[in-house]
Order: C-alpha cells, then sequence, then structure tokens
C-alpha cells in the first residue's frame, strides 16, 4: 500500500549549553539565588527528569519546555543553605525514540562558584 516505517537510529546532540546564576554577578551564587541551566537539543527530546540532568548544591529541579516542539529547555533549582564552591552540573538526554544523547558535564571551575 505504499506505507512505510521510519526507524530512528540517530541520537539527539547537545547545544548551547550554559548555566548561570540570577545573583548581580551571574556568575556566582549563595544560598536562595536561582540557577538556570539551558540548552538546545538537535532534535526533539522526551522530557528530562531529574535522573537525567543534576546540578549540585539546588534543591528540587524544575524543567522548562521552551519552544513548541521540545529542542530548547530550561532547568532551574534554588541554591540549598551551606554550599560553597564550584556548581557542577550532567545533562543526558533521550530523543523520542529512546535513543540516548552523548552527556554533557562540568566538573571543573567553568560552573557557577556558590557562596
Amino acid at each position: 500500500n505504499g506505507s512505510f516505517v521510519r526507524i530512528d537510529t540517530t541520537s539527539p546532540e547537545l547545544r548551547n549549553v550554559s548555566l548561570v546564576s540570577n545573583n548581580s554577578d551571574n556568575t556566582t551564587a549563595k544560598y536562595n539565588d536561582k540557577l538556570t541551566l539551558s540548552f538546545k537539543t538537535t532534535e526533539p527530546i522526551k522530557t528530562p527528569t531529574s535522573s537525567d540532568v543534576t546540578i549540585n548544591g539546588l534543591d528540587t529541579l524544575s524543567f522548562y519546555k521552551i519552544d513548541t516542539e521540545g529542542k530548547q529547555w530550561e532547568v532551574s533549582g534554588i541554591v540549598l543553605a551551606g554550599q560553597n564552591g564550584n556548581s557542577t552540573f550532567s545533562v543526558s538526554v533521550h530523543d523520542q525514540a529512546g535513543n540516548r544523547g552523548s552527556p554533557v558535564s562540568v566538573t571543573s571551575v567553568t560552573g557557577i562558584h556558590l557562596r
């Protein structure tokens, strides 16, 4: 009948990954400041969860789809009391077919400094 099934074997790629603080110096954060991790993907992804995205030093994370396609995302949380040092994060996403994208992690001084 001319119909076909498309098999998706392409993994989504993360692009434009950034972490900023709502502090007046957006490279530092203190107790009760909000950190927001933003990223784009090369294809629509499943809604991420706290097992897909981690940001150390924050309370419960909130996930926001920025566009209608599911290719632009923001993840945010509030800095917990007693946090010190550099914030680190990890992102791993899955497309609608379940293909896992290459994870992105920042574990060095390029993260937000918590004080």
